[in-house]
Protein backbone atom coordinates (compact mmCIF):
# COMPACT_ATOMS: atom_id res chain seq x y z
CA UNK A 1 0.00 0.00 0.00
CA UNK A 2 1.00 3.77 -1.10
CA UNK A 3 1.78 5.33 1.99
CA UNK A 4 0.54 9.66 2.29
CA UNK A 5 4.09 10.77 1.64
CA UNK A 6 5.46 8.84 -1.22
CA UNK A 7 1.88 9.63 -2.66
CA UNK A 8 2.49 12.81 -2.56
CA UNK A 9 5.86 12.79 -4.00
CA UNK A 10 4.86 10.72 -6.73
CA UNK A 11 2.03 13.02 -7.39
CA UNK A 12 4.42 16.47 -7.56
CA UNK A 13 7.09 14.09 -9.53
CA UNK A 14 3.85 13.72 -12.19
CA UNK A 15 3.07 17.22 -11.96
CA UNK A 16 6.62 18.63 -12.71
CA UNK A 17 7.22 15.71 -15.94
CA UNK A 18 3.54 15.06 -17.14
CA UNK A 19 1.48 18.33 -17.06
CA UNK A 20 1.00 19.83 -20.09
CA UNK A 21 1.60 16.59 -22.25
CA UNK A 22 -0.65 14.72 -24.36
CA UNK A 23 -0.66 11.15 -24.21
CA UNK A 24 -0.32 9.46 -27.90
CA UNK A 25 -0.19 5.66 -27.21
CA UNK A 26 -1.42 3.41 -24.53
CA UNK A 27 0.10 0.03 -23.72
CA UNK A 28 -1.80 -2.10 -21.07
CA UNK A 29 -0.79 -4.94 -19.33
CA UNK A 30 2.56 -4.66 -21.26
CA UNK A 31 4.68 -5.44 -17.57
CA UNK A 32 2.07 -7.19 -15.63
CA UNK A 33 2.18 -6.50 -11.98
CA UNK A 34 0.06 -6.58 -8.92
CA UNK A 35 -0.70 -3.18 -8.92
CA UNK A 36 -2.54 -3.40 -12.20
CA UNK A 37 -6.15 -3.61 -12.24
CA UNK A 38 -8.02 -3.23 -15.28
CA UNK A 39 -12.08 -2.48 -16.07
CA UNK A 40 -12.66 -4.11 -19.17
CA UNK A 41 -10.39 -5.54 -21.71
CA UNK A 42 -6.63 -3.55 -21.53
CA UNK A 43 -6.79 -3.73 -25.16
CA UNK A 44 -9.33 -1.01 -25.01
CA UNK A 45 -6.98 1.18 -23.47
CA UNK A 46 -4.96 2.73 -26.04
CA UNK A 47 -8.82 3.82 -27.82
CA UNK A 48 -10.07 4.71 -24.22
CA UNK A 49 -7.04 6.86 -22.75
CA UNK A 50 -5.31 8.24 -25.82
CA UNK A 51 -5.79 12.41 -26.52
Amino acid sequence: MLEIPESTTIARQLNETVRGKTIRKIIANASPHKFAFYHDDPADYNTLLTG
